[in-house]
């Protein structure tokens, strides 16, 4: 993967990072919860979240840059230009689980924020934006049963992490 150039305040970005050779980076049940600790305190204050994916050796996000600011991580990233694409990066994202096999069905991931957006729970993540990219929550459920293809990804997850 190339150098990415540096995060731009306002804009869109699907982020996606693995395990150094593909290695796992959740290799226990509390993994997850300890990156999400840290994410809230470290990303939540720079970046607004719609969407998140934590698998074995890889996670993916969706988000927005708030503050204007140079930052340097080794992450992959694309910036999320039309907001056409924006509920298709959503759908991306919720599916990574079962499109890596790790279970049968992207619904029945528990590190995913799929069952948080449909939630009436309170989250940091918003909630309120993403659905009206779907227009209302059925269609978000309905819409989510159409696969993304890797050709349709290709636009904005092209260096993602297989």
């Amino acid at each position: 993967m190339t150098s990415p150039a540096a995060l731009v305040h306002d804009v869109i970005y699907h982020i996606y990072n693995r395990g150094v050779n593909r290695e796992n980076i959740f290799v226990e049940e509390r993994n997850y919860t300890h990156f999400l600790n840290l994410y809230a305190k470290y990303i939540e204050p720079l970046a607004d979240t719609y969407a998140y994916c934590l698998l074995r050796n890889h996670f993916h996000v969706l988000v927005r840059i708030k503050y204007e600011e140079e930052i340097q991580h080794p992450f992959g990233r694309v910036p999320v230009i039309q907001s056409e694409q924006l509920y298709r990066v959503v759908m991306y994202i919720h599916q990574n689980p079962q499109k890596h096999k790790f279970v049968e069905d992207f619904r029945e991931w528990k590190y995913s924020s799929y069952g948080t957006l449909l939630s009436i729970t309170p989250t940091c993540l918003h909630r309120e934006q993403v659905m009206d990219w779907f227009n209302d929550r059925g269609e978000f459920e309905s819409l989510h049963m159409d696969w993304i293809s890797e050709s349709e990804s290709a636009g904005f997850a092209a260096d993602d992490v297989d």
